[in-house]
């Protein structure tokens, strides 16, 4: 199996951290450990026999969105395949999608569900793609559609905040971060919690 991680374009680094890519061209069954690293995504998969996440049984569509994981899971496919995942930033399942995070944790939500959302041109589309690139290309461009609906709701300090936080491994203390956004520690909390939270009239009971 070959494997890849592409540096998202400018256009979409705002809210995708990174890219993978699995691809293999042999006619075996082949299991991809998920381990649990913080982060929501989009899969798009391109197989003969399907993907099936483990130890759910559970078959997916070709596209869709994940959230965070937490229990370990495998990714379980029978011949050739390409796999590619955008790793997206905390805060964009409820920005771009008004999905609360916690509510797919360990869990999948199918575009198709969505009534803004027709997946069929755009699976056909990267399905018809020869090129790894390609399809990357495409997706992209489905992302920064969303993006350019949603742009005005997104406060890219935030994300700033966010990356600060990544790149200290989680270690910083919040008075640090607080100093770095130039406001106290409880303001802090309460832009994270306003922005990133899901809103409470919409949380579950």
């Amino acid at each position: 199996m070959d494997t890849q991680n592409i540096i998202p374009d400018q256009s979409i680094a705002l809210f995708v951290k990174n890219i993978m890519v699995f691809e293999n061209k042999s006619n075996v069954e082949t299991i991809i450990p998920f381990f649990a690293d913080g982060y929501p995504g989009l899969l798009f998969h391109q197989t003969e026999a399907g993907l099936t996440i483990q130890p759910h049984g559970k078959k997916m569509p070709i596209i869709f969105l994940y959230g965070q994981t937490i229990e370990p899971i495998t990714i379980d496919l029978n011949g050739p395949f390409k796999i590619i995942i955008f790793q997206f930033y905390p805060f964009v399942l409820r920005a771009f999608w008004e999905i609360n995070p916690e509510d797919i944790n360990d869990n999948c939500y199918d575009l198709n569900n969505r009534p803004e959302t027709k997946l069929n041109k755009l699976i056909t589309e990267i399905l018809s793609s020869p090129t790894i690139q390609e399809k990357v290309i495409i997706i992209s461009k489905f992302l920064i559609s969303y993006f350019e609906q949603k742009r005005n709701k997104l406060d890219f300090s935030i994300k700033g905040v966010i990356q600060f936080i990544i790149d200290k491994k989680g270690t910083v203390p919040i008075k640090e971060i607080a100093k770095k956004k130039n406001c106290t520690s409880e303001h802090l909390k309460e832009d994270f919690s306003e922005r990133l939270e899901y809103p409470q009239n919409n949380s579950r009971k």
